[in-house]
């Protein structure tokens, strides 16, 4: 999972892979994507509606970073956060809405 806001969270609470999209190098997005589908990860992109422009930008002359025109897979509309598919095959049927949910459930 590339992310910046939320990749606390998600190393947290899911124990995904996360990668601060923010420490990559800027020439590197598409060669990271590569060696992560090389390594038998399916790498997805989790913005806030803010950080799709500053990723545009900060990626810009890489193949990848118009992954962000593409719709997303899922998005929470009310908080304003966005799944995208690391890779454009991945693409699904339409942008699934992600539900609200209350507190954390943990299993520990």
């Amino acid at each position: 999972m590339l992310a910046f806001q939320h990749s606390g969270a998600v190393r947290l609470y899911s124990a995904h892979l996360t990668l601060r999209y923010d420490l990559l190098d800027p020439e590197w997005l598409d060669r990271a994507l590569d060696h992560l589908r090389r390594e038998g990860h399916e790498p997805y992109l989790l913005l806030e509606d803010w950080e799709v422009e500053r990723f545009r930008e900060r990626f810009a002359g890489q193949q990848s970073a118009a992954l962000v025109d593409l719709p997303p897979l899922a998005a929470m509309p009310d908080r304003k956060v966005l799944l995208f598919a690391g890779d454009p095959s991945q693409r699904g049927p339409g942008t699934a809405i992600m539900p609200r949910t209350h507190g954390c459930r943990t299993a520990w």
